[in-house]
Formats: structure tokens, C-alpha cells, sequence
């Protein structure tokens, strides 16, 4: 679904003393509040799965896009 560096490089660039904010995405009861998406065209189920559960989108950048609940 993602290359394992990509929270890699949400990482490096959040403050040193936020980096475990940025988690996997995990289908589970405990999602994070916003989801970031690199623009690689997922497969349709992939894409249906993290719509359902972050519905709005709040920002989108060249490669990324930011989700919410």
C-alpha cells in the first residue's frame, strides 16, 4: 500500500518532540485525527477504505493530500 520510508519522511520534518504524532494508517478504533496521502493512485478498495473514515479533505499539496474524520 505505502513504502515503509514514507512515515519516514513525515517524520523528519514534524519538531523533534512531536515525531511519534505521525503513526501507519491502521483501520482500528484508535485512528488518527487527520491522514496524509502521498497521490499514487491506491487501488479502488484501499481508496474506499480511507474515504469511509476520513471524508474531508483539508488541504492538498503537489503529491500529498490531508484528510480529517
Amino acid at each position: 500500500m505505502l513504502p515503509p520510508y514514507a512515515i519516514d519522511v513525515v517524520q523528519y520534518y514534524l519538531p523533534a518532540g512531536q515525531r511519534d504524532r505521525a503513526v501507519r494508517y491502521d483501520a482500528s478504533p484508535t485512528n488518527p485525527a487527520v491522514l496524509i496521502l502521498g497521490d499514487e493512485n491506491p487501488a479502488p478498495d484501499v481508496a474506499e477504505s480511507y474515504r469511509k473514515d476520513y471524508p474531508q479533505t483539508i488541504a492538498h499539496f503537489r503529491g500529498v493530500t490531508v484528510m480529517r474524520r
